[in-house]
C-alpha cells in the first residue's frame, strides 16, 4: 500500500476538471445547491460552490425538505468503498477520485484510484 500524496495545485485541477465535466455534460441545471460530506467533501464543496455560484448546503437535515424543490449535487474527495455515497444514488454526485471496485459510482469523478492505495489531501495532516 502506497501513500499518494494529492497536493493543493493537483486539487485546483480536479476542481477545474469537475466543473468541467459538469458544464460539458449540461449537468448545472440539473442542480440548486451542493452539499459536501462531512470532512473531506468540505473542502471540494466549498470550492465549487465558488466556482459555480451555487449556494453550498450545511446542514444534512436540508437534503430531506423540499427546500423551494432544491435539488443537490453532493461531493465528496473519494468514493472509495461506495457506503458514504449510496444513500444518494439518486442525486448528483462528483467526487475527485473513485474506486472502480466501489459499490457506488460517482456521477463525475477526475481520477481512477487503485487498490489499497491511500491518498493523502493537502488539507489532511497525515
Amino acid at each position: 500500500m502506497a501513500n499518494l500524496k494529492f497536493s493543493w495545485t493537483d486539487f485546483d485541477c480536479a476542481v477545474k476538471q469537475i466543473v468541467w465535466q459538469l458544464t460539458a455534460g449540461n449537468k448545472l441545471d440539473k442542480f440548486d445547491a451542493i452539499w459536501g460530506v462531512p470532512r473531506g467533501g468540505l473542502v471540494l464543496a466549498v470550492t465549487l460552490s465558488h466556482r459555480l455560484d451555487k449556494p453550498l448546503v450545511s446542514d444534512i437535515d436540508q437534503l430531506s425538505m423540499p427546500i423551494n424543490h432544491r435539488r443537490f449535487l453532493i461531493v465528496d474527495e473519494i468514493c472509495d468503498t461506495g457506503k458514504t455515497l449510496t444513500p444518494f444514488k439518486s442525486m448528483l454526485t462528483a467526487t475527485i477520485h473513485y474506486n472502480p471496485a466501489s459499490s457506488f459510482r460517482p456521477t463525475v469523478w477526475v481520477h481512477s484510484k487503485s487498490g489499497h492505495d491511500w491518498i493523502v489531501y493537502p488539507w489532511e495532516v497525515k
